[in-house]
């Protein structure tokens, strides 16, 4: 059991090992970046001050809401929508619930994906029902509550 345990916290730490190599060339790399970017202003403009830029912070869709929060939120902005509405309508209407957050195009994409995650099992659920598609939308879906569902959550 020992030597089996031994093994196993061996190979962990070969892989965080592997992970922080990365991450290292992944700083110098982007370090790299902000030496170009900086050169660049400089360029345009010889006098601007970088010190005073504080960087953006970084937020991800994982810190803003709380596990098993996206599901819900879905719910109950379907429950209060006038008309169906679509999955980026419905991570729009989340975000702005929570103060309108700057994020990446990456950070979004995994948000809208949790969002129609959350849509698709709410309509395995027979919680909500796809209304039909957006002209001009590639494969977009309207998505609305089911009455049923809509009187369940309010008692």
């Amino acid at each position: 059991m020992t030597s089996f345990t031994v093994s196993a916290l061996v190979e962990r730490r070969r892989e965080v090992q592997r992970e922080i190599a990365y991450l290292e060339s992944e700083i110098k790399r982007a370090e790299e970046a902000i030496g170009h970017i900086d050169a660049t202003i400089h360029l345009l403009d010889p006098y601007y001050d970088l010190t005073k830029l504080k960087p953006k912070k970084f937020v991800t869709e994982d810190s803003l809401f709380y596990p098993c929060e996206t599901p819900v939120l879905v719910l109950d902005i379907l429950r209060g929508a006038n008309q169906p509405m679509t999955t980026p309508e419905i991570t729009q209407a989340m975000l702005a619930r929570k103060g309108s957050p700057e994020l990446t195009k990456l950070q979004y994409e995994r948000l809208n994906g949790k969002v129609n995650a959350g849509l698709n099992t709410k309509f395995r659920q027979r919680l909500v029902k796809k209304t039909g598609g957006v002209p001009g939308g590639l494969r977009a879906i309207t998505w609305e509550l089911l009455r049923e569902a809509g009187k369940r959550g309010r008692r």
